[in-house]
C-alpha cells in the first residue's frame, strides 16, 4: 500500500526539533542516562522530555506527534521505522539521512545508489524524489543533498576516521565519501524541501 500523503503545510501546527542527549552519572559507565527532548520552534517552549536509560533509543515515539507537525532530526531517528511511525501519524519529517539505515528507492520504484547518483551530480545542492518501504507501504519524500565545502568534508572524514579507530573497525570508501555530503529526507512537498 501507498501511504497518503499528510496534511498540506499550510495547516502546519508546529516545526518541532527533536534530539537526545546523554547524562554521565559519577563512577558510571560515560552513558548512564538520556534525556529526550521535543522544543517547539516558532512556539519557543518544549512540548516533550522524558528521561530514560542508556538502551532507550532516539525515537519518535517517545513523542506525541499528528497531522500539522514537521519533525525535525538528526541521523539517530534515520531509520524506516521511526519515519514510517511519523508519517503515518500525519507529520512531516526532515531528518539527516543515514543511507544505509533506509534504503531509497527512485522514481521508477528501483533501488536507488545514493553514493552513484552523487558522484554523477554536480556539486552544489541536489533534489529529487525518492520513497522507502517499511510493512508493506510505500512512504513518498524526497531526498536532498549538498556538498560540504572542501574544508568542512576533510573535517567530517577526519571524524569519521577517528571514531572507526576508536571502534577498532574498517572505515570504507563509501563512507568517507558519504561524509563530504549533507544528507536529507524531507516528506515536505518540493516547494518546502529546497
Amino acid at each position: 500500500t501507498v501511504v497518503p500523503a499528510s496534511q498540506p503545510p499550510e495547516q502546519l501546527q508546529r516545526i518541532v526539533l527533536i534530539d537526545a542527549t546523554r547524562l554521565k552519572q559519577p563512577g558510571g559507565s560515560g552513558d548512564d542516562w538520556r534525556v529526550h527532548l521535543g522544543y517547539e520552534l516558532l512556539g519557543g517552549r518544549l512540548v516533550g522530555v522524558r528521561v530514560a536509560d542508556r538502551h532507550t533509543a532516539e525515537a519518535f515515539e517517545l513523542f506525541v506527534v499528528g497531522p500539522g507537525d514537521v519533525l525535525v532530526a538528526d541521523r539517530g531517528y534515520s531509520r524506516r521505522s521511526q519515519l514510517a511511525y511519523a508519517l503515518r501519524r500525519g507529520a512531516q519529517v526532515v531528518v539527516r539521512l543515514a543511507v544505509h539505515q533506509v534504503p531509497l528507492l527512485d522514481e521508477q520504484g528501483e533501488s536507488l545508489d545514493v553514493v552513484a547518483w552523487l558522484k554523477e551530480a554536480m556539486l552544489g545542492l541536489q533534489s529529487r524524489a525518492v520513497a522507502f518501504e517499511y510493512e508493506g507501504s510505500r512512504f513518498a519524500g524526497r531526498l536532498i543533498a549538498f556538498a560540504l565545502s572542501p574544508e568542512a568534508a576533510e573535517r567530517a572524514r577526519a571524524k569519521a576516521r577517528k571514531k572507526a579507530t576508536k571502534q577498532q573497525r574498517e572505515l570504507k570508501e563509501e563512507t568517507l565519501f558519504l561524509a563530504g555530503w549533507l544528507l536529507v529526507f524531507s516528506s515536505l512537498p518540493s516547494r518546502w524541501s529546497e
